[in-house]
C-alpha cells in the first residue's frame, strides 16, 4: 500500500465515480420523464384528434438546432473511438516498451556478471593469494600506494582491460576481444535501438491522447451547456395535459436528445475509470515484479541458492494473496517449512528489498537499521549474509546493524570488504560508552582483545 499510493489518486477516483453514479441517477428520472411524455402525448392526441384548434396551438421558443446537436454527439463517438485505438496501441507500444527494457537490464547484468569474470581470470591465482596491487585495484578498487578506495582508478583499470590493453597504464596488449562481450554488446546495441524507438512512440501516442481528450472536453462543454441548461422536467398522472402538441413534441425531443447526452457522457466516463483502473493494476503488478527481482537477488544471495516470491491464497474470512519464500522447489508458506535462521534472514531479505524499491521510486539512497541476530546462524551461512549486506550497500544504501561481539561474526567479515584505514571508523564500541555489566566488566580484556581484532 505504502509503494503503490502515489499510482492513482484515490479520493479523485472516488469523486468521478461518485459522479458518474450521479450521471447514471439523471439518466434513468430522464428516461422515465421521456417515458411519460409519450404517453401524455399519446393522450393528447387520443383527445384532440389529429389536429388541434389553431387558437390552442403556440409556437415554442426556439431551442438549439438538434442537427447540430446530433453532430456533436457524433464527433464524441467519433472522438471516442479514436482515443480507444491510441490507448490500445500505446498500451501495447508499453507492453512491449517493458519487455524490451527487461531484456536491456539482464543484458547489461550479463555484461558486468561476464566483464567481471574475465577481470577475475585475468589475475592469476598467485595474484589472489598474495593480494597484489594489480588486483587491489581492479576488483576491489583500492590504490596500491596509500590503500584508500578509489572507484575512479578502478573504473579507469577496468576500462583499459575492456579495451584490452594493460590494466596499469593502459598500453597495447597482444589480447583478442572477447567473443562472448561482442556478441552480448551487439545484443545490447540493438535493444537499446528498439527501446528508444518505442519510446518515441508511446510519447507520440500520448501527445495525440492528450490532443484528443481535450478535444472531447471542448466537445462535452458544448453538450453540457444544452443539456442541463434545463432541470429534468417531471410529468404528474393529470388525465388531460394542457400543452399543446407542439410543446410536448418539443419537450419529448429534448429529453431523448438529453437521454443521448447522459448516454454519451456516462460511456466516456466509465471508459475513463475503467482505464484509469487498468492502470493502476497494471503499475501496481509491475512494481511487484520489480519488488520480486530485488527479492530473488537477496535471498539468492543469503541462501546461496535461488530463491523467489511465490504467490499463496490465504483462504480465510477474507481471501488474500501472500508473497512467501519459494527456494529447492517447495512453496514455504507455513512457518514451520523453513529453519529459524532461515526465518530471521529472508525476513531481512523482504525488507531489503522493499526499501531498496522505494529507493529506486523515490531517486534518493535509503538507510537500514538491523539487530542481525546472528545467532541463530552456524558457520556456512555468515558468508551469504555478509554478501546479502554487501549487495545492499554497493547501491549506495547505508547500513546501521548491531553485532555481538564474536570472533568470525558478520562484524568481522563485513569488515573485510571495507579498506583498513578507515574500519575504525565505521564502528561504534559500546564497550566504550555503554553501562557494563558485571560479566562484561569481567571479561572485559577479552572482550576488547575480539573488537581489535574484528576492526584490524
Amino acid at each position: 500500500m505504502l509503494l503503490n499510493h502515489d499510482v492513482l489518486d484515490e479520493a479523485d477516483f472516488r469523486s468521478r465515480r461518485d459522479e458518474l453514479r450521479l450521471m447514471d441517477s439523471r439518466k434513468r428520472h430522464i428516461h422515465v420523464a421521456v417515458g411519460k411524455a409519450k404517453t401524455r402525448l399519446a393522450s393528447l392526441l387520443e383527445y384532440r384528434g389529429e389536429d388541434a384548434p389553431e387558437e390552442n396551438q403556440k409556437e415554442s421558443p426556439p431551442t438549439l438546432a438538434p442537427n447540430e446537436l446530433e453532430g456533436v454527439v457524433e464527433r464524441l463517438k467519433e472522438l471516442d473511438n479514436q482515443r480507444r485505438g491510441l490507448e490500445e496501441k500505446a498500451r501495447t507500444a508499453n507492453s512491449n516498451l517493458s519487455d524490451i527494457s527487461a531484456q536491456v537490464e539482464v543484458l547489461r547484468e550479463r555484461i558486468d556478471l561476464t566483464e567481471a569474470s574475465l577481470v577475475a581470470h585475468f589475475l592469476s591465482e598467485q595474484e589472489r593469494e598474495s593480494v597484489l596491487p594489480v588486483y587491489k585495484l581492479a576488483e576491489l578498487g583500492i590504490c596500491p600506494v596509500c590503500g584508500t578506495n578509489q572507484p575512479d582508478l578502478q573504473a579507469i583499470a577496468q576500462e583499459h582491460y575492456r579495451a584490452h590493453r594493460c590494466i596499469l597504464c593502459g598500453s597495447e596488449e597482444p589480447k583478442a576481444p572477447n567473443q562472448e562481450i561482442v556478441s552480448l554488446r551487439s545484443q545490447l546495441s540493438a535493444r537499446l535501438q528498439a527501446q528508444q524507438a518505442l519510446e518515441e512512440s508511446v510519447r507520440t501516442l500520448n501527445v495525440a491522447i492528450e490532443r484528443i481528450t481535450r478535444d472531447q472536453d471542448t466537445q462535452q462543454a458544448v453538450v453540457n451547456r444544452v443539456s442541463f441548461a434545463q432541470p429534468v422536467v417531471t410529468l404528474s398522472d393529470q388525465r388531460l395535459p394542457r400543452s399543446t402538441r407542439e410543446e410536448l413534441e418539443d419537450l419529448h425531443a429534448s429529453l431523448v436528445r438529453d437521454e443521448a447526452s447522459l448516454e454519451e457522457q456516462s460511456l466516456n466516463r466509465r471508459t475513463q475509470l475503467e482505464r484509469d483502473y487498468a492502470d493502476f493494476r497494471s503499475a501496481v503488478q509491475v512494481r511487484v515484479e520489480r519488488l520480486r527481482t530485488l527479492y530473488t537477488y537477496y535471498a539468492t544471495a543469503f541462501l546461496g541458492i535461488d530463491c523467489e516470491l511465490s504467490e499463496s491464497r490465504d483462504l480465510g474470512l477474507i481471501t488474500l494473496t501472500r508473497l512467501v519464500p519459494k527456494f529447492s522447489g517447495i512453496v514455504r508458506d507455513v512457518p514451520a517449512s523453513c529453519s529459524e535462521a532461515q526465518r530471521f534472514f529472508l525476513d531481512i531479505a523482504f525488507r531489503l528489498a522493499l526499501i531498496d524499491l522505494a529507493a529506486e521510486y523515490d531517486g534518493e539512497p535509503a538507510s537500514f537499521l538491523c539487530e542481525t541476530p546472528e545467532t541463530a546462524l552456524d558457520m556456512s551461512y555468515i558468508e551469504n549474509v555478509v554478501q546479502m549486506f554487501i549487495r545492499f550497500s554497493q547501491k549506495h544504501h547505508s547500513l546501521l546493524l548491531t553485532a555481538n561481539i564474536q570472533p568470525n561474526g558478520i562484524a568481522a567479515q563485513l569488515l573485510q570488504s571495507t579498506p583498513q584505514k578507515g574500519r575504525a571508523a565505521r564502528v561504534l564500541n559500546l564497550l566504550e560508552i555503554g553501562q557494563l555489566s558485571q560479566v562484561h566488566q569481567t571479561h572485559l580484556r577479552a572482550l576488547n582483545r575480539v573488537v581489535r581484532r574484528t576492526v584490524s
